[in-house]
């Protein structure tokens, strides 16, 4: 450049101040809305949570009171103890079918000889405790007396919690040893009230009480010992963790048969027969039952919702202070109770005292509301207390209760200091997979893991504290992506360096907490440039490379406001700190330094070293970041000290854990918030492998309006449904997490980088590469999660030819993988416990119904053209099969240009026919009178439940109005687009982004589309027989170029690319270090040798494709034409099922009658229940994403919005944060040296 085009730059560069801003870099934040959805359901919790216990417990109190003696509202009390014995062991029950279900998916070993005995001991002892004091003792007591005492059951955890904190916390051990003293205080002035006031002489009834409201409280014996270090507690805690189903279920059947031995035993001790449990009146059977429904659902959705809380960092108000407080609430439920009827007994009767009322206060009639038996019984236990009207005995049983009470708040004070993760497991937060039901609150409370957590010191390196951070690897994989494509991904990449830097200094504390890496891999990224005059060729990288470099130049500019770029791109060399150029034995790689210190590699492939295509990308990505960058400096390490194995390979094991990645596509969009809650799923459940999120089309126009509804419907039914049901098969590549520990399994990493040598493998490794790795980790072991709330947004085929060509890849690579899947089933099962015997049956119906596809298009023309012409419709439904079948021959005999016409073409036909189809529909149900008949039911059922999703889905509700469009396009989806891709199956080109590679290849020869085959019997003509036509001036000149073309291919290539870099941008050129190189050039060597095309090869794969499409369309052809000629016959040979007509208002018409065909009732019903299925699923899966994005906001660190990062480390000082930003801490933080950590004690210094 001379100096007076570089004078004008700079005068220009002066004035011309004006920037296009194309970069998306708005902050994600908590919106005012989600901060007032997270208000109203932690107040839903709280109340929801109170108000279940406070149910269940006056439900449970009233039936004791049911059993007692002096009960005279309720007669039969072999029933009534029958029903509060079924009370007590439905917790058990219910665990005993939970642990069922969890062993029918996978074993487990056997506990020990000596742990199971002692488990089983402890058990049988505390549910001794609890069915004796339950059923025996609490029923001489009155109503308010067994308040007080359920809270007194928590004697032993006191005491374990005070010798737990005296070993490891001494500090923390006065609120449990003042719990302690309370509850013993509470013991003895219970004690006194009972001797001395209420002349209860009987010592060993009162001795009893106590000693089994102690044995009571053994029952989490199990938390409370969680560290103690003597072996005997850790080999019993070790047998119990590994053998957690097996453990429940043994405890289950132990308390259901003490319970059951001591209900048993009771009634014939107390003089009783069982044989009267029959001769109960029909309004005391309403009322118990009545009671064990409530106590019991209430129990059971206390306890679910207090898990919630628990998942949405709750603990405080929606968990531990409801259950605090149920106890003064049912106190005050009851006594308010007493005081209405005593008020209303005074105001009827002058003169009386309390004495008069309590004795008017004996029963009621039997045909007394039930609410008034109840409060009738509530006074009549009130009363029953004893000196009711001594104030003093009162005062003091209030006392006891008050000590009991604050007791058990004292005991379970850990429970608000609590640091629960988001989502976290259930298992994880309580020790017991039961509640007790005598004791809700109490057994939730005593039940929350005792959590003791190390104080940070003065000594504590707090860089120690970050060694548990999750490394993250993003891999992305480009191609021939526009400029706005990369827009889009390198802004989302910077939003995620934005996150991670404004963030640093509170993550080591949050979930949230991570590093994180890019590796962009770019498929052909050099091209040849020839220069005729030097007679030579320059390899340089081509304009899509360049587009890329421009837009990280734009995005950097955006996002670090004090580095500019003007608009004719004069090169800053601010802006340029940190970046690199190197030539690799791969090609090139370029580095980038973003604003906030992470690292962003872009890898350029050159197709002469190593072969294109996404797979072969996802392998060079995996090889050197999970072999070359973590484990092989561990190997290294071990070779070099070899005392220190166990250490060094438990490093690896932790660092394998910590590490994940990231894979996108080169036109995806997302928030950091996304990543985060994909980390969630898999930092929180080890079992899961992948974790995949929301994927959202984007664009304009009809094709992706249909794929918009499309994508929705997937992934609100299909994917929830495996997700729930068993495990998600497909972790789409565009935007998924993976677990470095679950690529590094065997026969996954190693498998995915199998070169392809039958017809099969072709189809299943490089037209659908995603499910292929999906399923190598499902065949390991390893369980794929969907995560609804993670949302990416990524381009749709917005051509009608592009479309049909990535679904011609999709849709038989999801179908081989399908089938290898079905395929090994029982062991796929046997070795994946998400993988059960249900699920492989669902899959085999989905499957069923999507083979049978065009045979339902069939039926339901059939049923239009019978409907508007009045034919016969047995001779509608031979019509319309002869539509497919010419489709069928076009498609086996065209080319793949003629093949996508055609189908355009039927495609508007067969969605007039669907017009008429629809029409039809709502006919039949008009001329039917009613919606209650099969179609009828289905049609309305479907929409119903479409609507529904869609409510659920709130901020994707506009889909909705796209679903017209998809219902109209169900024959092109269920019919053409399979034949289509089966015609076309031997052809193994990607099909998406063709176009532009052919335009920047123009050299190509012009026959290069002839790649695709017409047929096995033309292919010879389709290659060399081309039509002759009369030269023109236009042929001759291209004939004239192409010869110049011919004669360029020998002229010798410079690779010129790093110069030419140089020349246009600024970066330093760099070099790989020798063990690196040699690792590429070993990589290479092995596995990503450029597929060089041999002719006998070419032609054996080509004839196996041609012989596979072949069998694949003859089997799909018999599939249907058997379910046709099944349906066919069998109308003909029966009139169908006659049915009574029903109208909408459920009146049955007599003598009119609906005729059901039974194969298509059979369908439909088929149809119906796979869609209820996934419905339920749906349902189950929006709770839980809820619940998720709930949690989220609840951790959500707000951002700065006004302060750059940069300046923000200057003022508060911190030195060695911005340090740490510019070089991030590597994964292997765990091994720093004393000479680092010297060194930054120096910088603060």
């Amino acid at each position: 450049m001379d100096n007076s085009t570089q004078g004008k730059e700079e005068i220009e560069s002066t004035w011309d101040l004006f920037h296009l801003h194309k970069v998306r870099d708005e902050e994600e934040s908590q919106t005012t809305l989600m901060g007032v959805v997270k208000f109203l359901c932690c107040l839903s919790l709280g109340l929801l949570v109170l108000g279940l216990a406070f149910l269940s417990r006056v439900a449970l109190l009233l039936l004791i009171s049911a059993t007692s003696d002096g009960s005279v509202n309720f007669t039969n009390k072999p029933f009534s103890h029958f029903i509060l014995g079924c009370i007590l062991i439905i917790p058990s029950i219910l665990t005993a079918a939970k642990c069922l279900w969890k062993l029918s998916f996978h074993t487990e070993s056997m506990l020990s000889a000596g742990s199971l005995v002692t488990v089983c001991l402890l058990e049988a002892v505390a549910s001794l405790g609890t069915a004796s004091l339950v059923v025996i003792y609490l029923p001489q007591y009155d109503i308010l007396t067994m308040v007080f005492i359920s809270n007194s059951i928590c004697l032993i955890p006191s005491i374990l919690q005070v010798i737990s904190l005296n070993i490891s916390h001494r500090f923390k051990v006065a609120a449990p040893l003042a719990g302690l003293l309370l509850l013993l205080g509470g013991y003895a002035l219970f004690l006194f009230v009972q001797i001395s006031f209420l002349k209860r002489h009987d010592g060993m009834s009162l001795g009893l009480v106590i000693l089994f409201s102690v044995l009571t409280s053994l029952t989490w014996w199990e938390n409370f010992i969680s560290n103690w270090k003597h072996p005997v507690f850790r080999r019993l805690r070790s047998d119990v963790d590994k053998c957690r189903n097996v453990m429940s279920l043994c405890i289950s059947v132990v308390r259901t048969l003490v319970t059951a031995c001591v209900v048993g035993a009771l009634i014939p001790l107390r003089g009783l027969e069982w044989a009267t449990i029959t001769d109960v009146a029909s309004h005391e059977l309403r009322i118990i039952l009545g009671l064990l429904g409530v106590q019991a659902g209430a129990s059971v959705l206390c306890s679910w919702f207090g898990g919630v809380a628990c998942k949405i960092h709750a603990v405080k108000r929606s968990f531990g202070l409801p259950l605090i407080l149920n106890t003064p609430v049912v106190l005050a439920a009851f006594l308010a109770v007493f005081s209405v009827h005593y008020n209303e007994f005074l105001q009827t009767n002058n003169g009386l005292n309390l004495s008069d009322f309590c004795a008017s206060s004996i029963g009621v009639a039997d045909n007394t509301p039930r609410v008034e038996v109840l409060y009738s019984e509530i006074i009549r236990s009130i009363c029953n207390q004893g000196d009711i009207v001594n104030v003093l005995s009162v005062s003091l049983v209030g006392a006891a209760g008050a000590c009991w009470w604050v007791g058990l708040i004292l005991t379970t004070i850990y429970v608000w200091t609590q640091n629960v993760n988001r989502i976290q497991r259930t298992s994880e937060t309580f020790v017991r997979r039961m509640y007790e039901a005598a004791f809700l609150e109490q057994s939730m409370l005593l039940n929350t893991r005792l959590h003791i957590i190390p104080q940070c010191t003065e000594k504590s390196d707090p860089r120690k504290m970050r060694r548990e951070n999750l490394m993250i690897y993003i891999c992305a994989t480009l191609w021939h992506e526009t400029a706005g494509e990369m827009l889009r991904l390198i802004s989302s990449l910077f939003r995620l360096d934005r996150f991670r830097g404004q963030r640093w200094k509170t993550l080591d504390k949050s979930d949230d907490s991570f590093d994180f890496e890019v590796h962009v891999m770019f498929d052909d990224a050099f091209k040849n440039v020839t220069d005729r005059e030097a007679g030579t060729k320059k390899r340089v990288i081509n304009e899509y490379v360049e587009s890329l470099i421009s837009a990280i130049d734009e995005t950097y500019r955006i996002f670090q406001k004090n580095i500019s770029i003007n608009s004719l791109g004069v090169k800053d060399e601010s802006c340029a700190s940190g970046r690199k150029v190197i030539s690799t034995p791969y090609g090139g790689r370029l580095c980038y330094t973003l604003p906030c210190g992470n690292y962003l590699h872009i890898h350029l492939k050159d197709t002469q070293f190593v072969p294109n295509r996404k797979r072969w990308s996802q392998v060079m990505c995996m090889y050197y970041l999970l072999g070359w960058r973590l484990y092989r400096k561990h190997f290294v390490c071990q070779q070099l000290h070899p005392e220190d194995v166990t250490k060094i390979h438990a490093r690896l094991e932790t660092e394998k854990k910590n590490t994940y990645i990231l894979t996108l596509d080169g036109d995806t969009e997302f928030q950091p918030s996304a990543v985060t809650l994909l980390i969630d799923r898999l930092r929180r459940y080890p079992g899961v492998g992948a974790a995949c999120g929301r994927i959202h089309p984007t664009g304009f126009g009809p094709m992706v309006w249909y794929q918009k509804f499309e994508y929705a419907v997937s992934h609100w039914l299909q994917k929830t449904a495996e997700h729930v049901l068993g495990s998600v098969l497909c972790s789409p590549g565009c935007f998924s997490l993976f677990r470095a520990t679950a690529l590094m399994d065997e026969n996954v990493v190693k498998k995915f980088a199998t070169k392809p040598t039958t017809a099969v493998e072709h189809l299943q490794f490089d037209q659908g590469e995603d499910r292929w790795l999906s399923l190598l980790l499902l065949q390991q072991g390893w369980r794929i999660e969907y995560c609804a709330g993670s949302d990416s947004y990524t381009n749709a085929p917005r051509d009608f030819k592009e479309f049909f060509n990535q679904r011609r890849r999709w849709d038989p690579s999801k179908i081989a993988n399908a089938v290898e899947l079905l395929g090994n089933g029982f062991e796929a099962s046997r070795k994946n416990p998400s993988i059960s015997k249900p699920f492989l049956l669902y899959q085999i119906l989905y499957l069923m119904a999507t083979f049978v596809g065009p045979s339902t298009v069939c039926f339901l023309i059939a049923a239009a053209l019978s409907f508007f012409t009045g034919w016969n419709y047995n001779w509608c439904l031979v019509v319309s099969t002869i539509p497919p079948i010419i489709y069928l021959i076009i498609c086996y005999t065209a080319t793949p240009d003629t093949q996508i016409t055609v189908t355009a073409a039927f495609t508007v036909l067969y969605t007039l026919a669907m017009i008429g189809a629809v029409c039809t529909a709502f006919s039949v149900i008009i001329s039917e009178g009613t919606i209650v008949s099969p179609i009828g039911i289905f049609i309305t059922a479907l929409v119903l439940l479409y609507f529904i999703t869609a409510l659920l889905h709130p901020t994707e509700m506009p889909v909705v109005l796209y679903g017209l469009l998809y219902l109209l396009c169900i024959p092109t989806a269920s019919m053409l687009q399979p034949i289509y891709s089966l015609a076309n199956l031997h052809v193994t080109s990607w099909g998406t982004r063709e176009t532009r590679a052919k335009e920047q290849n123009g050299s190509a020869p012009k026959d290069r589309h002839l790649k695709y085959k017409i047929g096995r019997w033309y292919l010879e003509w389709v290659i060399h027989g081309r039509k002759a036509q009369h030269p023109t001036k236009e042929t001759l000149e291209s004939t004239n170029e192409t010869d110049k073309a011919t004669k360029e291919l020998d002229l010798p290539i410079e690779n010129r690319w790093v110069s030419e870099l140089n020349e246009t941008t600024f970066f330093t050129e760099d070099s790989l270090e020798e063990d690196e190189t040699l690792f590429w050039s070993q990589l290479i060597q092995t596995y990503l040798q450029p597929v060089h095309e041999d002719t006998w090869h070419s032609k054996r794969i080509q004839r196996e494709l041609l012989s596979l499409k072949d069998k694949a369309i003859f089997l799909y052809l018999m599939i249907n034409v058997l379910w046709l000629g099944g349906t066919f016959l069998l109308q003909l040979i029966t009139d169908g099922v006659v049915s009574p007509k029903i109208i909408n208002n459920g009146t049955v018409v007599e003598g009119d009658f609906l005729r059901i065909q039974p194969v298509s009732f059979a369908f439909l019903a088929t149809f119906a229940v796979l869609i209820f299925i996934q419905f339920v699923a749906m349902l189950y899966h929006r709770i839980y994403t809820f619940i998720h994005l709930v949690s989220h906001s609840s951790t959500n660190v707000p951002q700065s919005h006004n302060k750059d990062i940069w300046s923000q480390a200057t003022e508060d000082g911190n030195l060695k944060w911005k340090k740490d930003l510019i070089m991030p801490l590597s994964p292997d933080a765990a091994e720093m040296s004393e000479e680092s950590e010297k060194h930054s004690k120096q910088i603060e210094d």
